[in-house]
């Protein structure tokens, strides 16, 4: 059963990335929950590295000026995204970011997932939260909840907000830049 504190933090962290990202929608959530969950395991495959290199390459860096380092997204703060384009304008190196992402995989829990993602049903069903409610009634009718799975950021959100981060744990990043 989800705490009052964490149906406040998760609540927090929806709202923050709303206004970041107002066109966000319910898939779009179900992947950022997944990530404060899972971390960035479902990626960490043996082209990892390869892809890393290649996205990186490929990005117009002037693209989402305002676009910060880092957003949290876990509930607790504890993993967080970082933005490849702020991370390479700041001449970061990409190895450490790399490293750094093996050195952030976690053990998810299939369970509190899913008292997340129903805590973010729950919010959406009492209007706290403006998403769609029949796209999350979809997502919520497909969902495996023995086992749910990752999925991609929808056409809506990479068309206007081009996601190119990597997922890590706050404290990998905080070693790499000294905090």
């Amino acid at each position: 059963m989800i705490t009052v504190n964490t149906a406040n933090n998760l609540y927090e962290l929806l709202q923050m990335h709303k206004i970041l990202r107002p066109m966000m929608m319910p898939q779009d959530v179900y992947k950022l929950i997944y990530q404060g969950v899972f971390g960035v395991g479902h990626i960490l495959t043996s082209s990892a590295w390869d892809y890393l290199e290649k996205e990186s390459s490929e990005l117009n860096l002037n693209d989402l000026p305002s676009e910060s380092l880092t957003e949290k997204v876990s509930i607790n703060g504890n993993i967080i995204r970082v933005n490849l384009r702020p991370w390479l304008k700041e001449g970061h190196n990409l190895q450490l970011l790399y490293d750094s992402m093996i050195l952030s995989k976690v053990e998810g829990s299939y369970k509190v997932f899913i008292e997340i993602w129903d805590e973010f049903v729950s919010l959406v069903k009492m209007k706290k939260i403006d998403f769609n409610m029949n796209e999350v009634i979809v997502i919520n009718n497909e969902l495996n909840r023995e086992k749910p799975q990752t999925k991609h950021h929808t056409e809506v959100y990479r068309k206007y907000y081009k996601p190119a981060y990597r997922v890590l744990l706050r404290k990998e990043l905080d070693k790499i830049l000294g905090v």
